[in-house]
């Protein structure tokens, strides 16, 4: 068995969410926002300060996805909107 890591494409996207979805820790933290993070990862696909990579496992021929993650680099003032009452997700987005 080995298992590598490379950058998350596009087609990644949705099994990388189910893997967070169903995650008994990860799960929680987003709540009923996990309904649109398919969305959001697939807007920041290709922006140099997100960086999503996933975890493969190739065994026998097969390939496997096993793991996903994602960082992304944000500047100070959109760090103190994220920190700033009410919280930034539950603000409505502006249009």
């Amino acid at each position: 068995m080995i298992i590598r890591c490379r950058p998350m494409r596009p087609k990644d996207v949705a099994q990388a969410v189910g893997l967070v979805a169903s995650h008994p820790v990860a799960a929680p933290l987003y709540g009923d926002r996990i309904k649109t993070l398919t969305s959001i990862w697939l807007r920041l696909l290709g922006q140099k300060a997100f960086c999503p990579v996933i975890f493969e496992e190739l065994e026998a021929g097969s390939v496997r996805i096993i793991g996903a993650a994602a960082s992304i680099f944000v500047n100070d003032n959109f760090l103190r909107q994220l920190k700033a009452p009410p919280l930034f997700l539950d603000r409505p987005r502006a249009s």
